[in-house]
């Protein structure tokens, strides 16, 4: 779990904490956010739990309910950046 990484888990706090007292960054991790709902806040809340664990996370987030689009098509931004992970969040 990650409670030896984040004691905290209140929304605020651990934004906060992605400016401020993280480790080293050790690893990068390359993630695409691809979904039919805003993910602003979620993009941001990843990389801040992320930073906690030393992981530099360079997100790539699609166009609002661009899923297929992005997915079918190799001129994309999905496939320009070329993601380790990527995330689909899909209704």
């Amino acid at each position: 779990m990650l409670s030896h990484v984040l004691p905290n888990l209140d929304y605020t706090d651990l934004i906060a904490l992605r400016i401020r007292d993280s480790p080293p960054l050790e690893r990068k991790l390359d993630i695409a956010v691809l979904s039919d709902a805003a993910t602003q806040q979620f993009a941001a809340l990843m990389i801040s739990v992320l930073a906690r664990s030393g992981i530099h996370a360079q997100v790539y987030e699609a166009a609002f309910d661009s899923i297929a689009i992005e997915a079918y098509s190799p001129e994309s931004g999905l496939y320009r950046f070329r993601p380790e992970v990527v995330i689909i969040l899909n209704d």
